[in-house]
């Protein structure tokens, strides 16, 4: 039933925007504007609810492996190490939870992705834990709210502010988008990037974002095939132009042990 009525708001919002865009509703449109924009206003508070939510009461995953994993590469140490996380989970004051899952699935596993991916987590490492988690959270909303105007920018700028606030809409009460915002995962991210690659698709540019998007997560690299497929070397070129000062600005920071660790994990 909660589900279910998720699905409201976005259906009266969709028949307000073809309404308005119709504009021959003028007796109702003064109407129709109010219920919109009510909404909208409705849409904007639910979301920051959740987000103030999830700062006050930070659920296990996925933060709390981000800040672990930055807390140990704040302190100088291989990530890719169970030892070492488990030294620096032991001495991190966390809220009361049961963390016997996590210790199992990532205290005891290591770092989960790239080394360059390290980067976004590392800064949280000099931060207390509810520090750390308000400025994740601020930097989920500038993502999340960056990707509104992207999808705004790309498929609905001709209806102006009618366009604008069902995309704002429809994004907000997306059960995935919740479900980001509740975890504190990096999807937002990883959209803003996508957007910007799509906006860009003929600049070379998008190679840049390409890189990016690969080192947060990495299944996006298979975006490279399309550039290779369209023969667009130097949207190529730029990824890998991209992707190895990235990857030199890891090595700087942390040095060769994080990419051995990784490289003999997984072969080895």
């Amino acid at each position: 039933m909660k589900h279910l009525l998720l699905i409201v708001p976005p259906i009266i919002a969709c028949l307000c925007f073809f309404l308005l865009r119709r504009k021959n509703e003028k007796n109702l449109s003064a109407i129709i504007w109010i219920v919109y924009i009510v909404l909208f206003l409705s849409a904007i508070y639910f979301f920051f609810y959740r987000v103030v939510n999830v700062i006050n009461d930070t659920p296990v995953y996925d933060f709390t492996a981000f800040y672990l994993w930055g807390k140990t590469a704040a302190k100088g140490l291989d990530f890719y190490l169970p030892a070492n996380l488990q030294i620096v989970f032991n001495s991190l004051e966390l809220p009361p939870a049961d963390y016997k899952i996590f210790t199992e699935e990532i205290v005891n596993v290591g770092f989960l992705y790239p080394p360059p991916t390290i980067l976004y987590f590392a800064p949280l490492g000099f931060l207390s834990y509810k520090a750390a988690v308000i400025c994740w959270a601020v930097l989920n909303v500038f993502f999340a709210f960056g990707s509104i105007y992207l999808i705004y920018d790309l498929f609905f700028r001709k209806d102006k502010l009618n366009g604008l606030i069902l995309v704002s809409i429809l994004f907000i009460f997306l059960k995935p988008v919740l479900d980001t915002v509740s975890f504190l995962q990096t999807n937002f991210i990883v959209l803003f990037y996508l957007l910007l690659v799509r906006k860009y698709l003929d600049k070379r540019i998008a190679g840049v974002f390409v890189a990016l998007a690969m080192f947060t997560k990495p299944y996006m690299a298979i975006l490279v095939l399309l550039f290779i497929i369209k023969r667009k070397w130097g949207t190529v070129i730029y990824f890998l132009a991209s992707a190895v000062i990235i990857v030199g600005i890891t090595l700087l920071f942390f040095g060769l042990a994080p990419f051995q660790r990784m490289i003999w994990t997984n072969i080895f």
